[in-house]
């Protein structure tokens, strides 16, 4: 094979042909030249001196240099066509000429960490250095930009290499490239793993391994740094909590992690194709160039496929996909083995029953078979390469104990879970927790029995239960607040369960707890299950027989709530919220002698004085519960749930931050006398889009508010005074129903307040006669004229900047807000 070389390249295979006794002469060549270029001529004259110089002292040399001859064209001969361009060919002193094999294409990551392929590579065994052509890279589409002594190479807008100029040439830097990946069951393989990294890259590449980078982790300690000290293998750490020391392994960590959930995600596979996954990820980066492959298929080995029939891995080059269709697809066509149901005696079970052998699940080896191009039989003879456990090498753990947080308590903290729990008894006997779950399941099947929740018979509406409300819990604390009352609370276990059921219900038996003998019966309920739809309001109806047999009046505002009252004035208020009860009254003894009545006929659970009631888990549940000073904020973001943008996500982080600066605020009662005072506010056109107002109010009794609510009207209002009317009416139907409930409660005050700031509506309330201005108010919102002629309620003027429901309607200054959460009770707590 013959090359085509410039001067310089002539010289430099020249001095690198040398051998290392001629290293003077080279040494001596480099330091005399006064602009730093060596010529041909140069080199031929001082080698040929030095070796008379050799010959004439008697030393031999041991390695022939390198001869170039020069081939030019005679001035007495007219150029041909062989020898129109300067061509050299190297020979050695026996007129050989120099080997050259062929490499096929090459992958070379560059000094800026970029990928080059280089095609049809040609390998010179007698150069100590690699050339690129750069006519061969435009040929391929790539653009090399040359200019103030640099040299830049890219492929559209992607650069992929950087060099600079020396004499002639432009030189860069550049790498073989190649990831390994091994798939571990357990971190104590790593030392087995790295062995036999060890020896295969020491073997193909006939270099020695020096040095390896990784974390802290257990597993890189112990044997694994014995091993690195007696190899001469230098480990170095990363520093405790820097794994940014450590980046490249940790970008291809992730690298790897993402592409592979990307697999997993868009094919459905399961869990155990894992390995696989990774490896086809390994092999993709390793023959991907950084670039488009415009429609090439890396790769000579075809595609691994698996058979889910043969339960073995295949490979082939003529494959076609069906890229419509995921491995899901080919378990819906088969049919569904049928299910062989283990039977459980109830005659003879006993706790030890799940203490019988579970059958293991053996999983076949995976074997990985070759297919020809030309043949499609397997080859069952494939190596499989096994990595053996190590079990005398244990990692050691820390004894370190967990610190609790110092800025946040346990009731702050929120656990997120994907609650993937098996939902029928087929699911519990393929779980990997399965004795757990079929014990769980004998502890449930024994407290039916021991209920007598149903009986075995032959095979022969939906009704809602009322709760308390949270403005009638806090009307109760704001009494007990002013009055100094206590407070118990009570939790019924199985609730439910004590419900009588007034229709025949049948139920079939859960599976896996048969009886011998009575496998076609079914069961006839006597008692009231979780999940059946009668079960609430049942259970409400057996309460409430109980709290009226035991002479409880059941208010007629809100039906979970009951009162006694005694001969001395003293009281009992007992609320239900399905199966958690609060009972306020002034003496201890008659609320003791009250749980003892309660437990004798349902099961109880008595947690004490009361001093917590509601965890609040969302924006929403803070808006109702406690925090109406975000009512505005969270009522705007809700609007847009359906279709969320980073706008609303922005202002959701806002209202956060703003939750976790004021995380100590609370609702607090009993700092004022209890009394009943609402007051009003709207939003002229609140909503730009739907153009309706927003109405609010705010009701508050002993110092804090017990009530509000902030939303858009129903209606447009075509003016600001039916809009205020509008706010009225709605504000005035809540005062009025806590008024009956207050009443009912046995507490009576002379007048019940409600303020507005606009004085039009006051007046357009208290004068009944028609207003051509006024005729578009529908009839329904002219009810409160009647109220206020019975004197229900007392309608006054309050100045806007001390109206408390002003921060439900519209953004408001930070004075205004600090005024209007003191109005409304909420106020921070002293640590």
């Amino acid at each position: 094979m013959k090359l085509e070389l410039d001067d310089e390249v002539q010289t430099l295979l020249l001095l690198s042909s040398l051998p290392d006794n001629w290293e003077t002469l080279v040494v001596s060549l480099s330091n005399s030249t006064s602009n730093g270029v060596i010529t041909v001529n140069m080199v031929k004259d001082n080698m040929f001196n030095e070796e008379a110089r050799r010959k004439k002292l008697g030393i031999s040399s041991n390695t022939e240099a390198l001869v170039i001859e020069r081939r030019r064209r005679s001035k007495s001969r007219k150029p041909s066509n062989d020898y129109s361009r300067d061509k050299s060919k190297g020979k050695s002193k026996s007129r050989k000429e120099i080997k050259c094999f062929y490499c096929g294409d090459v992958e070379l990551e560059t000094s800026i960490g970029c990928k080059l392929v280089l095609k049809d590579v040609r390998h010179v065994p007698e150069m100590s250095f690699s050339l690129i052509s750069i006519g061969n890279l435009d040929d391929k589409g790539y653009h090399s930009r040359l200019g103030n002594g640099k040299w830049k190479l890219t492929k559209g807008s992607l650069v992929l290499a950087k060099g600079k100029k020396n004499n002639t040439l432009h030189k860069t830097e550049a790498r073989l490239v190649k990831e390994n990946a091994y798939a571990l069951k357990s971190k104590d393989q790593v030392l087995d793993v790295f062995k036999y990294f060890h020896v295969k890259v020491e073997r193909q590449t006939d270099n020695q391994l020096k040095s390896v980078r990784a974390n802290n982790g257990g597993e890189y300690r112990g044997p694994f740094e014995q091993y690195c000290r007696i190899h001469g293998i230098r480990l170095k750490k990363t520093v405790p909590k820097t794994p940014q020391q450590n980046g490249v392994a940790e970008r291809m960590n992730r690298t790897f992690y993402d592409r592979i959930r990307c697999m997993f995600s868009h094919a459905k596979l399961p869990k155990s194709f894992w390995g696989e996954a990774m490896r086809t990820t390994m092999d993709l980066i390793n023959l991907s160039p950084s670039y488009h492959l415009e429609g090439d298929i890396p790769g000579r080995f075809g595609y691994r496929l698996w058979d889910p029939a043969i339960k073995k891995i295949i490979r082939s080059r003529d494959v076609v996909f069906f890229k419509d269709q995921i491995i899901e697809d080919l378990d819906q066509d088969k049919k569904l083995k049928p299910f062989s149901e283990e039977q459980v005696d109830l005659g003879t079970i006993s706790p030890n029953f799940m203490g019988h052998d579970e059958h293991r699940e053996v999983v076949q080896e995976e074997q990985v078979d070759i297919v020809n191009r030309n043949d499609e039989s397997a080859v069952d003879d494939q190596k499989q390469v096994t990595l053996e456990v190590p079990t005398e090498t244990q990692l050691r753990r820390s004894t370190r104990e967990c610190q609790p947080s110092r800025r946040y308590t346990s009731d702050e903290y929120l656990l997120l879970s994907d609650g993937i729990e098996p939902k029928n008894y087929q699911e519990v006997l393929l779980h990997d927790e399965k004795k757990e779950w079929l014990r769980a399941m004998y502890e449930e099947m024994k407290s039916l029995h021991k209920n007598n929740t149903y009986e075995l018979m032959e095979l022969p509406k939906e009704i809602f239960s009322p709760v308390v409300t949270m403005s009638s819990i806090r009307v109760v604390f704001g009494l007990a607040a002013s009055m100094n009352l206590e407070i118990e609370q009570l939790d019924v276990k199985t609730v439910f369960f004590h419900g009588d059921l007034e229709e025949e219900i049948y139920m079939e038996r859960p599976k896996g707890f048969t009886i011998k003998g009575k496998e076609a019966l079914v069961c006839r309920l006597k008692k009231s299950l979780y999940g059946l739809k009668q079960a609430p309001r049942q259970w409400y109806k057996k309460f409430d027989s109980f709290m009226v047999e035991h002479r409880y009046d059941k208010t007629i505002s809100n039906h979970c709530v009951f009162v006694k009252k005694f001969s001395n004035g003293e009281f009992i208020i007992l609320l239900l919220y399905v199966d958690d009860m609060l009972i306020v009254g002034c003496d201890t003894s008659k609320i003791d002698k009250l749980k003892k009545e309660l437990s004798k006929s349902f099961e109880m659970k008595d947690l004490g004085s009361t001093s917590q009631i509601l965890v609040v888990d969302s924006l929403m549940y803070a808006m109702v519960c406690t925090r109406l000073d975000i009512v505005h904020a969270v009522k705007v973001v809700s609007r847009f749930l359906s279709n969320p943008g980073k706008t609303h996500w922005v202002v959701m982080k806002w209202i956060l931050k703003y939750l976790m600066d004021t995380s100590k605020t609370c609702l607090c009662f009993g700092t004022d006398k209890p009394v009943l005072v609402g007051c009003t506010d709207t939003d002229m056109v609140g909503d730009v889009d739907s153009r309706k107002s927003i109405s609010s109010y705010l009701i508050s009794f002993s110092g804090g508010a017990v009530s509000w609510q902030s939303r858009l009207q129903k209606c447009v209002a075509l003016s600001t005074t039916k809009a205020e009317y509008i706010a009225i009416t709605e504000a005035s139907n809540e005062l009025l129903w806590m008024k009956k409930f207050l009443q009912k409660l046995g507490l009576q005050q002379e007048r019940y307040l409600l303020y507005c700031d606009s004085q039009n509506v006051i007046h357009l309330n208290k004068n009944p006669t028609f207003h051509s201005r006024s005729k578009h108010i529908y009839v329904r919102y002219h009810w409160t004229r009647d109220a206020l002629e019975m004197k229900l309620f007392c309608l006054e003027k309050i100045h806007t900047d001390e109206n408390g429901s002003d921060m439900m309607t519209k953004p408001i200054p930070t004075e205004k807000v600090q005024f209007c959460r003191k109005q409304a009770g909420l106020v921070k707590l002293l640590t």
